[in-house]
């Protein structure tokens, strides 16, 4: 069987993929950078307005993830967040951007932006994880668990029907229920179901955020129909170095999701002070890419 160069290249010598890079600031002598990660179906234009605002003193870096915007659609990926989180690493590294940064993902990004810190341990200061949809718990068997099972039966059953999902989310963007920035269409239909199932659907996030030992703060929509508020609840009553935020919204970053994303970078929102410990300036490559 013959393969392309892509396919060698990505599949069989799996070299991570290079993102495309749509907001950036790269400048030397700062104290701070930060990772955006976007959400399901979305691009790294969910981030345009928040990064305007950031202070001048601080880096930033929003990319697309593999499948969506203008980062490579391969067909053949499986599109886990372990595939995403290696693309992350690459990209900054390619970019200059060196750690220990602060990485803030939202929905499926913010499950990247987990794998992402536990992959590169050194790398990460700090994760916010907004709306993040942690599911398939042994502690989820009891706490909302006709919500999950709802959840992923909703699923499954989209999945069986792409005309209608390419349906939904557009007219969500009519009403703006979701992202403006969102692009469910069907060249990124195949990734968008492909990363459905790999890296929401069967996930491993519960595991892997109980292994970090970084200060994580959790943003989570009081009207969020795709979180569980009650998981989310367990998870940080059980760590000391995780934090819950519920605020007065839905999944969408909006004004007022933006707001207390800025300010849990600049720490106004936390009760207590969390210390931070600094990292060397290079990326660890934990477990290799």
């Amino acid at each position: 069987m013959a393969y392309g160069l892509d396919t060698v290249a990505h599949r069989i010598l799996r070299v991570p993929y290079f993102l495309f890079v749509r907001h950036k600031r790269i400048k030397l002598g700062v104290k701070k950078t930060y990772v955006f990660i976007h959400g399901l179906g979305d691009t790294s234009d969910q981030w345009a307005s928040l990064v305007k605002k950031l202070p001048p003193d601080v880096n930033y870096i929003a990319m697309d993830l593999v499948g969506f915007g203008k980062s490579p659609k391969p067909a053949w990926a499986q599109y886990n967040a372990k595939m995403q989180a290696r693309s992350v690493l690459r990209t900054c590294i390619a970019m200059g951007i060196l750690g220990p940064v602060t990485v803030i993902g939202h929905s499926m990004g913010s499950l990247v932006a987990v794998e992402f810190a536990k992959r590169y341990r050194l790398s990460v200061r700090e994760l916010v994880l907004c709306s993040p949809p942690i599911y398939d718990t042994a502690h989820g068997r009891r706490i909302k668990a006709l919500q999950q099972n709802v959840l992923h039966k909703i699923y499954a059953e989209s999945a069986k029907n792409p005309t209608f999902l390419l349906n939904a989310y557009a007219f969500g963007k009519k009403i703006h229920a979701v992202n403006q920035s969102l692009e469910v269409t069907s060249e990124t239909l195949p990734a968008f179901l492909a990363s459905l199932k790999a890296s929401i659907m069967n996930q491993d996030t519960m595991r892997l955020i109980e292994k970090i030992k970084v200060p994580i703060t959790i943003i989570d929509g009081q009207f969020d129909v795709l979180t569980i508020n009650k998981v989310l609840q367990d998870i940080t009553s059980r760590h000391a170095n995780m934090t819950l935020i519920t605020i007065p919204t839905m999944h969408v970053i909006n004004w007022v999701y933006e707001k207390k994303i800025l300010e849990v970078l600049t720490k106004k929102a936390h009760k207590k002070e969390k210390h931070l410990q600094r990292g060397p300036k290079v990326f660890a490559r934990g477990r290799g890419m």
